[in-house]
């Protein structure tokens, strides 16, 4: 109701997904947009709707206009979603509002360079990598282990949701998150195909 009586639209949702995507597009673009997409005319008079509207035709003006540059992309956003998991780890950081860049102490150029002197965010960043890293193996080493079809579930969701992101998205290690538990179900899975010595 408040956002009714403010902008004329009840707003249930965030209102950035169209300019997170038209910015990262111009961002990575080998060709760019006609215009910069973060600069949009009349903009104090636009309310959030309005300029969400106005995102999503510019970019799909551009995607329509090179469809092969967008495709370029979608590696680069597949890298970007899965190299890391340490986005939640930013918790443990301090002085965050000082910071220009909230992640970089945490990025994996960050670990390099700083290892072995870590502080405490750096080291559980370190010890949440591992532990992501081997979820990821052990549901490779499970699809590889059963038959797909066994698995079909938590794979399609896996599948489908990062084409979803590659299509519609752009790259970033918190998107991954709402696939995490179907990760973990795969290398469940692995762990219980072995046999159970005996039992009394």
């Amino acid at each position: 109701m408040s956002n009714r009586l403010h902008s004329g639209h009840y707003i249930y949702q965030a209102k950035t997904g169209w300019m997170a995507l038209t910015s990262y597009s111009y961002d990575h673009a080998a060709q760019s947009f006609s215009e910069n997409p973060r600069d949009i005319h009349n903009d104090t008079t636009l309310n959030v709707a309005q300029k969400d509207r106005v995102w999503r035709e510019m970019f799909l003006d551009w995607v329509l206009a090179h469809p092969t540059d967008y495709a370029a992309q979608m590696p680069s956003k597949l890298a970007k979603t899965y190299i890391s998991d340490n986005v939640n780890i930013c918790v443990f950081l301090k002085n965050k509002s000082e910071r220009p860049y909230l992640y970089e102490e945490l990025s994996l150029s960050r670990l390099l360079k700083d290892f072995p002197r870590y502080t405490f965010a750096q080291f559980l960043a370190l010890l949440n990598l591992l532990i992501y890293y081997a979820i990821l193996v052990l549901s490779l080493l499970s699809l590889c282990h059963f038959r797909c079809q066994s698995h079909l579930l938590p794979l399609a969701v896996i599948l489908l949701g990062t084409l979803l992101l590659l299509f519609a998205g752009h790259g970033e290690a918190r998107f991954h998150i709402p696939f995490m538990p179907f990760f973990i179900l795969l290398a469940a899975s692995f762990f219980s195909s072995f046999p159970k010595g005996d039992r009394e």
